[in-house]
């Protein structure tokens, strides 16, 4: 199985060549460990059968914040109740307004006065992995939130790292990067944007068309070419394949139209929270929780192709499987 899957995955990534994302994407990208792919590939294989089990269940997700300052009083400093309202007051709205069972809950904020290159965070900087080891709370059930400053050479607003991304050999948060002309972020759904790919959620348009990988591998989310800002109703640049381009996905980019999750991307975050990071109803973990093991892996997120063409041919390979027990 595993040879198989590997050399699918190989004959995959060399005919469709590299589409990672450019700097003209909002959203960063990461990459996908082994982990996370058997996690996301077991997800596929048994969540619909567990849907139901914690219909009654809320999930309480403790947030640190993490706001990151040219100086106290100076550049980038947000008062407690400003940070709160641009990140977890809009993360529990926009839930709440679907009856999504997520709570996102204030475990602390902290606030780090840095130079100018960790303000204007690059990712997968030494700046990052720094920043890391310096404020990072572990624990797979911990949301840590990093609020960094703006930059005037790149588009690319935030990003998110699931488990553990190599290039960093850290992971497991999300960074967002503030605006303080606009008093937020670029959108102020970018939040929601970057903490649906640390749930475990790709982009709508990760894998393109065709029926391969259907898009960002969950059902009922119909396949879009590409990453695009088009909010005209009856878009659809995967014609030859069904249904129109999801624009008012949260995990697409059209800003202007963006706002909802597909009850099949709802599911995937259940399941994953409660498998993948141990996450329960009312059940809040310990601060000194063992953090995520530098093991070599990789994350999901803004989505890598490359790598996420591994998670395609796992859960390919685990629909043949499940065809064929089904043919027998």
């Amino acid at each position: 199985m595993r040879t198989g899957l590997v050399l699918l995955a190989t004959l995959i990534m060399g005919s469709m060549g590299s589409t990672a994302h450019a700097d003209e994407d909002p959203c960063g990208p990461t990459e996908l460990s082994a982990e996370a792919r058997a996690a996301i590939e077991h997800a596929s294989e048994v969540e619909d059968a567990k849907a139901d089990e914690d219909a009654a269940v809320i999930y309480h997700v403790p947030v640190y914040l993490h706001v990151v300052r040219k100086a106290p009083q100076g550049e980038g400093d947000l008062p407690v109740a400003r940070a709160r309202a641009i990140t977890l007051d809009v993360l529990n709205a926009e839930f709440a307004a679907q009856d999504i069972p997520f709570q996102f809950d204030l475990a602390k904020i902290d606030y780090l006065t840095t130079d100018d290159a960790t303000y204007h965070l690059v990712q997968n900087s030494s700046e990052e992995k720094a920043l890391w080891d310096a404020a990072q709370v572990g624990g797979r059930r911990n949301l840590n939130i990093y609020i960094v400053g703006s930059r005037t050479d790149t588009n690319v607003t935030g990003w998110a790292e699931f488990l553990v991304n190599p290039a960093l050999r850290r992971g497991d948060h999300v960074v967002l990067r503030y605006y303080p002309a606009k008093g937020g972020f670029s959108d102020p759904l970018v939040p929601v944007h970057e903490v649906g790919h640390w749930m475990g959620l790709l982009h709508t348009f990760e894998l393109g068309c065709g029926q391969l990988g259907h898009g960002d591998l969950i059902r009922d989310t119909p396949t879009q070419a590409s990453g695009h800002h088009l909010c005209a109703a009856h878009t659809d640049t995967c014609p030859d394949d069904p249904g129109e381009d999801p624009i008012d996905n949260i995990m697409g980019y059209g800003q202007g139209c963006r706002g909802t999750f597909s009850p099949g991307q709802i599911r995937r975050m259940k399941f994953l929270y409660r498998t993948v990071r141990g996450g329960k109803g009312d059940d809040l973990p310990a601060d000194d929780e063992p953090a995520q093991a530098d093991d070599g892996g990789c994350s999901t997120g803004g989505g890598s192709v490359g790598a996420m063409w591994l998670v395609a041919a796992a859960l390919v390979l685990g629909r043949r499987r499940r065809a064929t027990r089904r043919a027998a």
